[in-house]
């Protein structure tokens, strides 16, 4: 027997969205206050991005775990794919 606890499979997409929600309600305010520190807006640093492209990884992910379970895939996956590029 073991100890482990195996979540619910229909709990993936609700995490993986909750981790985008979190990565983008972070990056902003994190870009914000480091052109308020720095006194430039001339650009986001490269952690700013990284936090973006995961948050769009996790949003696509939990796309494709609702389709995965019988969900129609919506259509607009395929454009919010390329979005990042």
């Amino acid at each position: 027997m073991s100890m482990i606890a195996v979540p619910d499979a229909s709990l993936l997409p609700t995490l993986l969205e909750a981790t985008m929600m979190l990565c983008f309600g972070i990056a902003w305010p994190l870009a914000n206050l480091r052109m308020l520190r720095t006194g430039r807006a001339e650009g986001k640093g490269l952690m700013f991005t990284l936090i973006i492209l995961c948050g769009y990884s996790a949003g696509l992910a939990a796309k494709w775990a609702l389709a995965g379970q019988g969900a129609a895939r919506p259509g607009v996956l395929s454009a919010a794919a390329t979005n990042p590029i």
